[in-house]
């Protein structure tokens, strides 16, 4: 902001605070009532009155929206790349069409194989590739990969049409992993130079590519510290890469890291980013749970400690995060993350349950809020990084002041 605008924001500042004084406002009230003619006078109140009411109106609902974005749990997911294209793949059953949509960095090239509908009377024969669920389960027999045999895909299977691709396309067919966050959207796997994530098939560099498998939990397997282990990935490889680090990692060459994730625009995305010389496969030891950026609040990770002393400020069993306080700080536990703290105002802290209309929504979007008498605070959870990062927000005291400023800068 200019040093001009700045002294004409202060100047309109000074007159602001004035004219809304209540001795002007009574002064003028005088001086109307005196010279103005009487059928005049009521308008003037009523339009006084009708500026009051909108102005804190707009002050309301700015301020609602801006504690809506100061909520305290928030999710980050990956911003599409105007680099990027959306590939469709599409399998029919009977006049209906299924699309597949994959974005993909522009230039890659690939191969797009067809879906065949194939017609069984006897699915016994069909030989399990993988999995421990059956949901999860994808499956083969001599001429047939079905690899969309799954409850994320619509209507794959139905009666005993099922949808197969031709073993003759994908020689030597090894599985990987699969996209999705929950359900599995589709499976990847490594065929003959080519990644594969059907219907397409993407050229690697052979000599020196490297791929990375998903773990899968034997459910038989009753070891709690290994349960514990798995849980911390859920089987995805993070990797890291040029200092920051991904999850969903699932190749690499010497040029290049790929992996999946799931953008803003809702669709899943197979990214591709420059190798850089510090690129390696994370162990959970070396995974980050927690950052944050802001140098002030000195977060520190302690583990399964919780304060003796202490106060339920979000019970665990009634949300996804458990927090407590003490006489000078937050403790606060995150499945998987374990517990952290850092210091707050804990005479002021409060937490808070609200919601809030957005437009175009049927219902009112409910969220939480976590403050003391200066900040909001915030964990953002980074989809594409796998950790939560701390954030807080400083408080605004002026919501109507920082209404008209923003109009100048």
């Amino acid at each position: 902001m200019s040093k001009k605008t700045s002294l004409v924001l202060e100047k309109f500042s000074t007159l602001f605070i004035y004219v809304w004084s209540y001795d002007f406002i009574l002064k003028g009230i005088y001086f109307l009532e005196k010279n103005m003619k009487k059928i005049f006078f009521p308008f003037f109140i009523l339009l006084i009155v009708v500026i009051f009411v909108l102005g804190i109106f707009f002050v309301n609902k700015k301020a609602s929206r801006e504690l809506f974005d100061a909520e305290l749990l928030l999710t980050k997911l990956y911003v599409p790349q105007k680099s990027e294209i959306q590939l469709t793949g599409v399998y029919m059953y009977e006049d209906e069409g299924f699309s597949l949509p994959l974005l993909v960095t522009s230039g890659r090239s690939y191969d797009k194989m067809d879906f065949h509908r194939i017609f069984l009377k006897d699915s016994s024969h069909l030989q399990v590739m993988r999995g421990n669920d059956v949901e999860n389960d994808v499956f083969q027999d001599n001429n047939y990969y079905y690899l969309l045999d799954s409850d994320s895909i619509e209507y794959p299977r139905i009666d005993t049409i099922w949808i197969g691709l031709k073993k003759e396309d994908l020689p030597n067919l090894q599985l990987i992993g699969n996209i999705g966050i929950q359900d599995r959207y589709a499976t990847i796997g490594y065929s003959s130079w080519y990644l594969v994530v059907p219907p397409y098939k993407f050229e690697v560099d052979a000599k020196s590519f490297e791929f990375y498998p998903q773990k899968f939990w034997d459910y038989k397997n009753e070891d709690e510290h290994a349960r514990n282990e798995y849980l911390k990935t859920e089987g995805q490889n993070y990797c890291q890469n040029g200092k920051i680090q991904y999850v969903n990692c699932i190749w690499s060459d010497r040029n290049w890291i790929y992996r999946w994730t799931y953008g803003e625009d809702k669709n899943y995305h197979l990214v591709r980013t420059k190798r850089a010389s510090d690129f390696k496969i994370l162990k959970s030891s070396e995974l980050l749970g927690v950052i944050t950026k802001d140098h002030k609040i000195s977060l520190k990770f302690v583990g399964m400690k919780k304060p003796e002393n202490k106060q339920t400020v979000i019970d665990s069993s009634e949300s996804f995060i458990g927090m407590y306080q003490d006489e000078n700080f937050v403790y606060f536990e995150i499945p998987n993350y374990w517990a952290w703290t850092f210091p707050v105002d804990t005479q002021t802290l409060k937490y808070e349950e609200k919601e809030i209309q957005l437009p175009g929504d049927e219902y009112p979007t409910d969220y939480s809020l976590l403050h003391d008498k200066n900040y909001y605070y915030q964990l953002v959870y980074h989809n594409d990084n796998g950790y939560y990062e701390l954030k807080r927000i400083k408080k605004s005291s002026f919501a109507l002041w920082d209404s008209l400023r923003s109009l100048f800068d």
